[in-house]
Formats: structure tokens, sequence, C-alpha cells
């Protein structure tokens, strides 16, 4: 049954279900987004304002459930934040001559208590790291089109700068979008395999713990997180011996990868793998 935004925000403010706000997340994050782009023009700013928005609804849950009737939607809230957050930012952004702030620059610091923060941050960047992720793919689709034609009208040959794949896009991309790309070595990205020497994936992740690395290369593009590709290559000797002790087999269980860690960090990736499944279940 689908509930109400005033008893998902009475769930979240007066029991902290993290259940409830991320609901409203998931909810709302297309519109709030989408509404931020058309003020500020930019992705990164409308992501700022976006997520600044919805940390303002967490600090101010009580008070505006107290304010709403029994069925109404919080629409009306979101776009007004929405607007004052996007002015705020276009303001600071004159101000500063500067193209990224933190959004809590924004809001009053006192919200954030730790327990509250740690509650409502895991949602949101996972809201925002899927609208990234859907918003790159899209683009790679594109790009591997662009990179298709480029190859075959030069021989094989990978291009040397992404500038070089605008005359093959259907739409000409805005360079800023192309920046945010680079041309890397394919074993930057070992753990995807679509590239024989060369690949083009993102240059800087907004945020690495979520966010999506893509792989684009002759073979096709792919996807990993960046904490499968840094724990691929951490544990890759562990994976080595276990594989070199076992006649070429790939541990069932990470657990069994146990006696051939050899290095805190090892141990320490290990552990925090196994944490994050035990949470998932």
């Amino acid at each position: 049954m689908h509930k109400p935004d005033l008893q998902l925000l009475l769930e979240y403010a007066e029991h902290g279900s993290e259940a409830a706000f991320r609901e409203i997340v998931v909810r709302h994050t297309d519109l709030v987004y989408s509404s931020a782009l058309r003020q500020v023009t930019s992705p990164d700013l409308a992501h700022d304002v976006a997520q600044s928005v919805f940390v303002d609804l967490a600090r101010k849950a009580k008070s505006l459930a107290r304010t709403l009737d029994q069925n109404a939607s919080i629409l009306g809230w979101l776009y007004r934040s929405t607007r004052f957050a996007a002015l705020n930012q276009l303001r600071d952004e004159r101000r500063r001559q500067a193209h990224e702030r933190q959004f809590m620059d924004h809001f009053d610091p006192a919200f954030a208590t730790a327990t509250e923060w740690n509650g409502v941050r895991p949602v949101l960047c996972r809201a925002f790291a899927a609208l990234r992720h859907a918003g790159e793919n899209q683009f790679i689709i594109s790009m591997q089109s662009a990179l298709g034609q480029y190859v075959k009208a030069s021989n094989g040959q990978f291009p040397s700068d992404l500038s070089q794949l605008k005359p093959y896009f259907e739409s000409a991309p805005d360079d800023a979008l192309l920046q945010r790309y680079a041309i890397v070595p394919a074993e930057t990205v070992s753990n995807i395999g679509v590239g024989k020497d060369w690949i083009i994936t993102v240059k800087n992740p907004v945020d690495e713990e979520y966010d999506t690395q893509w792989a684009l290369g002759v073979n096709g593009f792919g996807s990993t997180t960046y904490e499968s590709r840094n724990g691929a290559a951490t544990l890759a000797p562990a994976l080595k011996a276990y594989a070199e002790a076992n006649n070429g087999q790939e541990p069932k269980d990470s657990a069994d990868l146990l006696p051939y860690l050899t290095t805190p960090e090892q141990h320490a990736l290990l552990q925090k793998l196994e944490d994050k499944r035990d949470s998932a279940k």
C-alpha cells in the first residue's frame, strides 16, 4: 500500500525510521533534482542543491509533519525549498567563483549530530548515486557509438584525446561533460576487461563509496564499483595464492581466503566485505 508522505514523515520524525525517509527520498528525488537542474543548469550543482533539500527535510521533519494535512503531499514544500536552495547556491557561486560547494554550508550545522547524519547520509548517497548511474549509462551508450565510428575511420586506432570523438556523436556533447572522462591504460580497471590497451572511464567520482565506475573500450563497456576495483587489487595476491593451492578454483566464501591474507589491509578489507554482506541480509 502506498503510504502518504505525511505518514512516512511521521514515522521518521517520531521513530527514526530510515526506511520511511528512504521511501520519501526515492519517491521525490527525480522531481527535486530536475527542478534544481533547471535552475542552476549544472548537474554537479543540482546534485548539491537536491541533497541539501533532503537534509533540510530531515532536520525539519517534526515541525513540517505538524503542519501537513493527513493525506497531503510534501511536493509544495520541496518545490519551495529547492527554489530557495538553488538561489543560495547561485548566489554563493557568483560570490566565490567556484563550481563546487559543500551543501551543508547552506544549513544550520547544529542539525548534524553524528547519529542523525549517519542515518540520513547512506539514503541520500545511494539515491544520488543512482541518478548519476542512470545519466552516465546513457552517455556511455552514446559514446560507445562514437568510439566505434572513430576506431573504424582511424584504421583501428584508439583516440588520444576525447575531443576527437565529438564529430562522431549524434549530438555533440559539451566540452565540460567530456572533461569528466579520461583515456587511461586498460589495466587501470582490470576487473572489467573491455579494452585492449586503452579504455575511457570517469576521471573523478563524486562519491567513491557509492558511485559506479564505467569503462568503455573497443570490446564494449561495463561497470564496477570503486570499492570492488580497489578491493580486487588489494586481494589479488590472496586470490592468486588460493587458486594455486586449490587447482585454480575460486573461493566460494570470503572466509576461505583467511589463511592466505598477509597484510593488515587485506584483513580489514575482507572484514568490511563480510560486514557489508551481513548487513544486506
